[in-house]
């Protein structure tokens, strides 16, 4: 039997970037992601930082309206963190993703920062680029029903 249309229903992502390419890929793809303070985790142990994201469904289009859908960006092989601007208790409950970057030192190695409104950011000091992005539920509607507005810039 021959392939069907429907047989192509829309999956969860679950991308891998290990290259300055890749990186712009997730970046775009969390751009408008909310979350909040308690979402974050860093586990020195294993040199990883995790975030649960409340990510805008992008690659869904205008179609569907506008929707969100929960996601975990999680970075590895960290050798320094930088985030104390995130944990101060004068910090907003609530932060929104600009964008990942990633500056190369040597090869592969360099650093990533995860920009944030406000003037904040993630900074890590990477051995090379292991980040992962992967949704861990089905999409929901947006709570503001609209589609984030970067024209009031």
């Amino acid at each position: 039997m021959d392939a069907q249309f429907e047989d192509a229903k829309e999956q969860p992502l679950r991308l891998r970037a290990r290259d300055a390419k890749d990186i712009q890929v997730v970046s775009t793809l969390i751009q408008d992601s909310v979350f909040k303070r308690h979402a974050i985790s860093w586990n020195a142990r294993q040199r990883e930082f995790a975030v649960l994201l409340s990510r805008f469904c992008w690659e869904r289009g205008s179609d569907e309206g506008s929707q969100r859908i929960r996601t975990v960006l999680k970075v590895t092989d960290i050798l320094d963190i930088q985030m104390a601007d995130l944990t101060q208790a004068s910090a907003p409950d609530v932060f929104s993703c600009l964008e990942l970057r990633f500056k190369p030192h040597e090869e592969l190695s360099g650093e990533l920062a995860l920009i944030l409104s406000g003037d904040r950011d993630v900074k890590m000091s990477v051995e090379c680029i292991e980040v992962s992005l992967t949704d861990v539920s089905s999409p929901y509607p947006a709570a503001s029903r609209k589609t984030p507005d970067h024209s009031q810039v």
